[in-house]
């Protein structure tokens, strides 16, 4: 009789959490936190994957504006893009120079799509965009925003080894 008394017991516990539910034991205190954190994180995810889709079209915008005035040999242009004129065609008199460093630049950077880029890096002042690793090469492209808050091209970098690996493209 003892058992049977256990069970229906049970069964009745049972019976009354199904019937008048988790809010009525104050779970509600417990349960509502726990699923509002698990919403709050899944809308941050969100929000950041949309603000990444934002910097990597805001900084990719820069990367082709920087290739057309490379490509038409338009140093104020570079200049007006580049967060540091290289010491080449900060020389006027090494205009020709210059040019080939353009073409250069452009040369290998037309190379790639912004879709090579699938990760970015970025606070207030700093973005780096960089690819995967292909046949042990990463691709790294700096960017730095100016005391007037304009975005600039820092430089670019090529690393190499595998995703196992921590190397310098893969940071700020």
């Amino acid at each position: 009789m003892k058992k049977q008394n256990k069970t229906l017991i049970t069964l009745i516990a049972i019976g009354v959490v199904i019937f008048v539910g988790y809010e009525g034991f104050g779970w509600k205190k417990f349960i509502e936190p726990q699923i509002k954190n698990l919403n709050l994180t899944l809308e941050s995810s969100q929000s950041q994957t949309a603000d990444a889709t934002s910097v990597s079209l805001e900084a990719w915008q820069v990367v082709e504006e920087y290739l057309e005035y490379a490509r038409t040999h338009n140093l104020e242009g570079i200049k007006s893009l580049s967060y540091k004129l290289s010491e080449t065609c900060a020389d006027e008199s090494k205009q020709e120079e210059c040019y080939g460093l353009m073409d250069s630049v452009y040369n290998i950077i037309s190379l790639f799509k912004s879709t090579d880029f699938k990760h970015v890096l970025w606070n207030d002042r700093k973005i780096t965009l960089f690819t995967d690793y292909k046949d042990g090469t990463r691709v790294a492209l700096y960017f730095v925003r100016d005391n007037d808050n304009i975005l600039k091209i820092n430089g670019m970098k090529f690393c190499f080894g595998n995703e196992s690996t921590p190397d310098e493209c893969s940071s700020l």
